[in-house]
Formats: C-alpha cells, structure tokens, sequence
C-alpha cells in the first residue's frame, strides 16, 4: 500500500523550535511524519522526528522504511551528537522498523557537510548520513534537495570498500548463529576459538563480540599477539601486561604495590588476584580475546614463542585460573589456524589447550548473508543487485566476505552515478570480476597460509593443479589439513579428494604453483602434464563418439569417423568397428585425430566449447605437440605453464 505524506496526530510538536517545525511541515509535503521528540546527550538537548517515505519521493531513497531527521540547534556541530540517533533507535522495540543505515541530520553549524565527511573519512563504518544546515534543507523544493544529497552520498560513500574491521555494527552482516553460539559461551563461562585466513573478517568478529559483551554486562579485553609487546615479552611478562588491561578495565589502580609481583614463580598468583579484583567491581565477568594467536604458539611463532615452552606455561596458567574461576573469566583465541588447539604437546608436555576449547571457522557468507549485504548497502549507493547477479557473485568468489565487497565496490566505480539507482545485472558482475586484479588481494589473503603453514599451502596448489596422488599424500601425512582448508571454505572434500570451491582462488594457485617450486623438476612436470592431458583426451573422445553416433547414426558412425580423418590414419582404422576405435582398454583414436575432427566442423565445436574456432585449434595443437613426458625431455618455463593453461581452459570447458 503506498503511503501517503502527512504528520501522525501524536507527534510532538511543541519540543521544535518556529525554524524547526517549518521544515517538519515541509518534510510532511513528501514523508509521513510518524513520531517527534527530544533527546539529551550529555547536558545538549536534539529533537528529532522519525519520517516515513511517501509514494512521492521513495523511487529516490535507498527504501521505504522509516528513518530518524535529527535537529542539532548548535552553532559548532560536535560528533558525540551522532550518538543520539543510537539512543532514539533504541526507544523502537522493532528493530527492523527504523532504518539504522540512513538518517539525516539538520545543523545550524555552516560547515556541517566538510565537518560530516571528515568523519566519515575517518570512521568509514558510520552510518549515511545526509547533512543539511536549517537555512539550506528549504532552499527552493525540500524534496529535491534531498533527493540531490542522497545521489550525492551515491558517489562519496563507497561502503563496500570497507577494508579496516568493522568496529560499529552499523554495516556488519551475517555470522548471526556463530555469533549467538560464541555469546553463549561467554556468559556461561566457556572458551571459544574463531580461526579463518585473513581478511575473513576475524578481528569484525571479535569486536561484535566485544559489544555483545558489554551488553551483557561482561568486561572484554583484546590482546593485539602480534604487537611487538606482545611477542617481545616473556610468558610472565605477558600475564603482567593482561593484568594491567583487566585492571583498567574495571577502574582499579595499576600501581606496583596493586599489580603484585609478576615473577616467574608468583605470576599466575598475582594475575589470578588480578581477575579476582576486578570481578569485585561489580560482579562482571571478563572476556579475553587473544588475537593473531600463531604469534605467540609453538612453530609459528615469533622468537621465544616458537620453542614453546613459553607458550605451554602461558596456558598452562590461562587453563588453571579458568577451570577455578569459570564463573568470572573466559578467554578466546583467534588466528588463522587452530594448531594451538589441536598439537598433542607442546615442550614435551601435554597442550593444556587440547579439547578445551571450542573451534568455530570463519569461512564465506551464505548465499543469504551474501544477498542481505549486496541488498543493504546497495540500497544506499543506488545499486539494486538482482538475485541473479547475487548468485554470480556468489558463484565466482563462494561468498568470501572481503572479496565480494571488493568487485562490488569495482562495479560502483564502474556504473555511471547519473540516474542512480540503477540495476546491477549477471554482466556487470561478469564484467567486474574479469576486469579485477585479484592477485594482491589473494597474495594478502593467503599469506599467513603460505608463510606460517606451509604445508597446507602447498596441499591447495596440488588441488589446484588436480593431481589426486599428491593430495592423497599430503592428507596422510595429517587428515586435519582437509578439516582446517574445508573451514576456511577453500575447497570441497568427498572422501580423499579435494576440490577447490574458487576457479579465480583456483586460477591463482595453479600459477603459484608454477612458479614456488611445486612443479619445477622435470619428473613432477611429465607426471602432471600426462595426467591431465589423459584426462582431457578421454573427455574429449566421448563428445567425439557422441557427435558421430547423432550425425551418422551407429550403422554409419565408423565410416563417418574415417571420412574426417587423413588418408593414413583412415586406412590404419580400416578394419575397426566403431566400438574397437574408442575402445576403454584399447583406443584407436589418437588425439591429433581428435583435432581433424574438430576441423571439419569448427563451428560445432566452438558453440559446444564455448571457443572461437581460431583460438581453440592453437590451443589443441599445442597441447598435442608440447608432449615432454612423452619424449622425456625438458620443457621451459613458459612453455608448461602455456600448456597447463590450455589443457585447463579446454577442460573447464568440457
């Protein structure tokens, strides 16, 4: 049903100033007003109204939802005034009533739009918010004016870009069941570990979960483990800085006399009374999340962290005070790989971090999640995704969170601002993922893969490269390294093989490969080239038989066959029935045969390979002639990593 503009008979309007209700009455020219009010911040006082978009005006907003006009009567606009529009939210027990991702805001200041900016500059995951002075909000026609700001906001906020974490929940989207799973634990007392690759979206994680804390009325400290006063210090030293953090947290004095002593043999004593005083101050439970963990575990971590004894004394304290004192703290780890969770030992001694902790990954959006993003903050730059183009985006990149906002953003500077909004289509998707550069982002993704756990990187080149063998010998070397690539939501498993579930993740690590010594002798080269050109050729000479039996039918097919083929390959086959050519045991038919085929009918191949027939012969010729392992003699660097190219493009597409 449309809404109609107007002001709700309960509306408040004796809380707005003569300038104020003016422009209230000009906003109920296009918007229902449904509620106005007065706010207190500290010792200032807002009013505010809440407006509904009529049938006049919604084509032009991000949607239809109510959204809060905030009134700040101050010559010098200061950003504690921002906090008002949470409070006024709040009043709304219908969370989805109001929309918390668009506002505007009415200054009396002159420079309210650079002040505004530099914000938003500053702290990118704020909420939209359009900013008007009393004087220029009813200059000339209040519907176009906003009308005009919001477009405007179209071009300055690029909110997908985002790239720091997510320290408001303004923008954070999906994780709900991890995030309700990890609330649990902490209330009751238990520990949770989130590991992911990085820019997955940890350390958003951590601070959602922080707030979820303090909403429940828990004290949350976060430990930075790859700050260098982080890994310079010893196990006792560390204890000590935590110590001081708790203290601080809950107000209490961080003096020498109050801290304690934090020598070897006292420290798990004094940060034991450290956790104790601090739960006196108000009976509040404290929270420590430790993040970037592999920084301080054993193998991958920085100087004395490595050797582990420091490590198996840090826990073995963290693990003692928990299992007294349950009921007053809990801790989380998060890093990229829960090898500090699952090692048997650690210096010799059992890992007091075994089965003691709850491991949850962090792997991409759902399809769902993947959507509520594309739709929310599409909305407020003009860019309305169909559920098609969702579901390429989601095809292309398997719902990775900081990927997809990337070539989202990409699409945003590639659609024209003019016209806004616009529809987002399966071809600006295709487009935008083809026109990326991905290998920065990948290089970033997977670095902490490839430098700390080196065998789990090297494990998803041979995936890549679709070598099963090799990936059947890495996975019984250690059957957690499926576990921790399948949870990062890297790859597929079904029995022994894996599959990578990204053809660009997968196009990247092919080349990675190619080049990080993983195929550089002569014997891997020859084993990888011959497996996968076997694999193609019996692909390929099915769609072969399948095309003579529909053009010849199965009486003709053997001697249609024939009549495609050169005069000596022809009478080679003479005395072949068509079952003996393409025989599972003994095929007659060699791949150079497989090419003249193709030849007599180039545009039958190219609409069932997807190939302009001028790109697809080179290519088949090539994987025909580069034949090193079959003549046993080296092939260049360049020539491999061609003819792998060619014989994947050709496979995928088959």
């Amino acid at each position: 049903m449309a809404t109609n503009p107007g002001i709700h008979a309960n509306v408040r309007l004796d809380v707005f100033t003569h300038a104020e209700r003016n422009i209230v009455s000009a906003l109920a020219g296009y918007f229902y007003v449904t509620t106005g009010s007065e706010e207190f911040v500290g010792g200032s006082r807002y009013t505010y109204v809440t407006v509904r978009p009529s049938h006049k005006i919604e084509h032009a907003l991000p949607n239809a939802r109510e959204f809060v006009v905030l009134f700040a009567d101050y010559e010098n606009f200061e950003a504690r005034t921002l906090t008002a529009y949470g409070k006024i939210s709040d009043f709304f027990t219908d969370s989805l009533r109001v929309n918390r991702h668009f506002r505007i805001l009415i200054s009396k200041d002159k420079k309210i739009t650079d002040k505004l900016r530099k914000i938003c500059i500053d702290e990118p995951d704020i909420p939209v918010t359009l900013p008007f002075t009393y004087d220029n909000i009813c200059d000339g026609d209040i519907c176009k004016n906003i009308i005009e700001a919001t477009r405007e906001n179209y071009y300055f906020r690029d909110l997908f870009s985002q790239r720091d974490p997510l320290r408001e929940s303004t923008f954070f989207f999906g994780r709900s069941e991890l995030l309700a799973a990890m609330r649990d634990r902490m209330s009751g007392g238990e520990n949770s570990g989130i590991f992911g690759l990085r820019k997955s979206g940890k350390t958003s994680i951590l601070l959602a979960c922080e707030r979820l804390a303090k909403t429940d009325g828990h004290r949350f400290v976060h430990i930075d483990c790859q700050s260098a006063s982080t890994t310079s210090a010893r196990w006792n030293e560390l204890l000590r800085a935590v110590a001081i953090e708790v203290r601080k947290a809950a107000g209490l004095a961080i003096t020498p006399v109050q801290l304690g002593d934090f020598s070897p043999v006292e420290a798990a004593r004094s940060f034991e009374k450290a956790l104790a005083d601090s739960y006196s101050q108000g009976k509040r439970k404290t929270i420590l999340a430790f993040d970037e963990v592999e920084h301080i575990s054993p193998q991958t971590g920085i100087g004395h962290w490595r050797d582990g004894q420091d490590t198996l004394l840090f826990w073995q304290t963290m693990r003692s005070i928990h299992q007294r004192m349950a009921n007053r703290m809990c801790f989380i780890v998060a890093g990229t790989n829960p090898v500090i969770t699952e090692c048997r030992e650690i210096a010799g001694s059992d890992n007091p971090l075994l089965a003691y902790i709850s491991v949850d990954y962090l792997p991409g959006f759902t399809d769902h999640e993947l959507r509520q993003m594309c739709e929310s903050l599409g909305d407020l730059m003009g860019m309305n995704f169909s559920l098609e183009a969702i579901a390429a985006l989601y095809g292309a990149l398997g719902g990775h969170a900081f990927l997809s906002r990337q070539v989202a953003s990409h699409i945003h500077k590639q659609l024209p601002f003019e016209g806004r909004p616009v529809r987002v289509e399966v071809e600006h998707v295709q487009q935008a993922v083809s026109s990326f550069d991905f290998k920065p982002l990948f290089d970033d993704v997977l670095s902490s893969l490839k430098s700390r756990f080196p065998d789990e990187y090297q494990l998803l080149e041979w995936c890549a490269l679709g070598d099963e063998d090799k990936v059947e010998e890495f996975l019984n070397l250690d059957p957690k390294f499926a576990a921790h690539l399948t949870g990062y939501g890297l790859v597929r498993q079904s029995g022994t093989a894996l599959t990578p579930r990204m053809k660009l993740v997968s196009d990247y690590l092919r080349m990675s490969a190619r080049v990080s010594g993983v195929v550089k002798r002569d014997e891997d080269r020859w084993a990888l080239i011959a497996k996968k050109r076997g694999v193609l050729e019996r692909d390929l000479r099915a769609i072969v038989r399948g095309r003579m039996i529909d053009k010849y039918g199965r009486a003709g097919a053997a001697d249609g066959l024939r009549g495609l083929l050169n005069r000596n390959r022809a009478d080679a086959l003479v005395d072949c029935s068509f079952e003996e050519i393409f025989s599972q045991t003994d095929c007659r038919l060699y791949f150079s045969d497989i090419i003249s085929v193709t030849g007599h009918e180039p545009d039958y191949w190219s609409e069932r390979l997807g190939f302009e027939f001028s790109e697809l012969k080179p290519m088949m010729i090539a994987i025909n002639d580069l034949r090193a392992d079959a003549h046993a003699k080296s092939i260049a660097d360049g020539d491999f990593e061609r003819l792998v190219s060619y014989i994947d493009s050709v496979q995928a597409a088959i």
